[in-house]
């Protein structure tokens, strides 16, 4: 379809999982299922004509609304494509009672430019970034199949219990990012 069809945002949910699963990252994926009937759930397409192009996922919690994903077909970035699905969920957000509106990014490098730029754009400050920690044995850890995969990446990475982490290690995944339950 050409550039000229006009661009329209319109909610998403299970008929369009298939067309916009690979839209998003694989954990949000789940939720294009949930789209519909779990109102903490925010799933936006974006159209170019019939053709499904964009995706955004949120979620709405009391008072705050969290963008998750937002993502427009390559081919057809720099249309305003994610600037019409950031102003919906804006508005969506706000019709479900958010007062605010927060994005984080679990990427290690950070959101790449298109993302900054659009935030950028809208008025939005830059997300942060988080880090994700993950408590589990070490010996399962070392027998799991993706771990097996993973080693020639993770030669750097350090596996110790957790009470043996250390305020140096404390400091570099940051208090804001873990909580510590005995």
């Amino acid at each position: 379809m050409s550039g000229s069809a006009a661009l329209t945002v319109a909610p998403a949910g299970p008929r369009l999982a298939g067309a916009l699963a690979g839209r998003t990252f694989p954990r949000y994926r789940p939720l294009l299922d949930k789209a519909g009937t779990d109102p903490g759930v925010v799933a936006l397409a974006l159209f170019e004509g019939r053709d499904a192009i964009g995706l955004l996922l949120g979620r709405v919690a009391g008072p705050t609304a969290s963008l998750l994903s937002v993502s427009v077909a390559d081919s057809r970035r720099r249309r305003g494509g994610g600037a019409a699905l950031l102003a919906a969920f804006e508005r969506e957000a706000a019709m479900r009672g958010a007062r605010r509106l927060a994005a984080r990014f679990t990427a290690p490098r950070g959101p790449v430019s298109p993302v900054r730029a659009l935030f950028s754009a809208a008025g939005w400050t830059e997300p942060a970034r988080v880090s994700t920690v993950y408590a589990i044995d070490r010996e399962a850890s070392l027998a799991a199949p993706w771990f097996t995969r993973a080693q020639p990446r993770l030669r750097r990475m350090l596996i110790q219990p957790w009470r043996e982490a250390g305020d140096r290690v404390l400091r570099l995944i940051g208090p804001a990012n873990w909580c510590h339950e005995e």
